[in-house]
């Protein structure tokens, strides 16, 4: 991604040079910044992969239109298909190893007593 780690507070630049806000934090999906000019400090997050170089500033690879074009995308994915999102693409809803194993055993139980009539 870069030089060092993005810290919060610091400012985030397109490869323009237009300041498009702050960062919050890391994410497994990226970097979380604080939108310049966002209605009640809207969170959005920026792919790592678009993390051009960190040093007292992060520069991204994305010039100002190529970053609101990106991230308005993004928000338009997340609001046409709100369970995705995750790396793995899952929805979120898995059946463990337990349930499993309670599943197998009431359908074992519901043959025996089929079986028994």
């Amino acid at each position: 991604m870069a030089d060092l780690k993005p810290a919060r507070g610091m400012q985030v630049l397109t490869a323009d040079g237009e300041l498009i806000g702050t960062v919050e934090n890391g994410s497994p999906e990226g970097l979380v910044i604080k939108r310049l000019g966002s209605a009640e400090g809207e969170l959005q997050t920026i792919p790592h992969d678009w993390v051009d170089s960190v040093d007292r500033q992060v520069r991204l690879n994305r010039t100002g239109g190529e970053a609101a074009a990106g991230l308005k995308a993004k928000a338009f994915e997340r609001e046409a298909h709100p369970g995705r999102g995750k790396q793995d693409g899952r929805t979120g809803f898995r059946i463990g190893p337990a349930i499993w194993l309670i599943l197998v055993l009431v359908v074992i139980a519901i043959a025996l007593l089929i079986l028994m009539r």
